[in-house]
């Protein structure tokens, strides 16, 4: 009977252990995006909404510059510009952080952000996805939700 419990005791210490690892683990991922992201996204939010694509494209990701510069990418673009300028935003929310390894060993680290924004148009909720380079964080996705679509 003893020793059951000196078992039960390690596992139970050894996942506690796991437990608080991941814990401040992932606290440390959310300090570094709220550190480093955020400044990053303050910067570009108002690049980004210039809808020049000359003036934007260095800000994104890869994948995410070849996805903009195709025919969709550029009628979605068109689309968002019906906002208008951007004319002020508030603090980006940090909304989570993710870690994604492929089969290949490839790991991606990401943030995804929101911010309040009022256009030309009106008020919208800006969803930023943005990617940890080499180079810093770039924005992987944005996605805009405004009632000024539907005027």
């Amino acid at each position: 009977m003893g020793k059951a419990l000196k078992v039960v005791g390690a596992v139970l210490g050894i996942l506690t252990l796991i437990a608080v690892f991941l814990v401040l683990w992932t606290e440390a991922s959310l300090d570094d995006a709220r550190i480093n992201a955020t400044p990053f996204i303050k910067e570009s939010l108002p690049i980004l909404t210039t809808w020049e694509p000359e003036l934007y494209e260095p800000l994104f990701t890869e994948e995410a510059r070849v996805a903009m510069q195709s025919e969709r990418g550029k009628k979605i673009v068109t689309y968002l510009s019906t906002l208008g300028e951007l004319k002020a935003f508030n603090e980006p929310e940090l909304l989570k952080t993710s870690t994604h390894t492929s089969i290949d060993g490839d790991t991606k680290e990401s943030a995804i952000f929101k911010v309040e924004a009022l256009f030309e148009k009106g008020p919208g909720l800006v969803r930023i996805v943005l990617r940890k380079t080499p180079e810093g964080y770039r924005v992987h996705s944005i996605n805009i939700s405004s009632d000024a679509f539907m005027e």
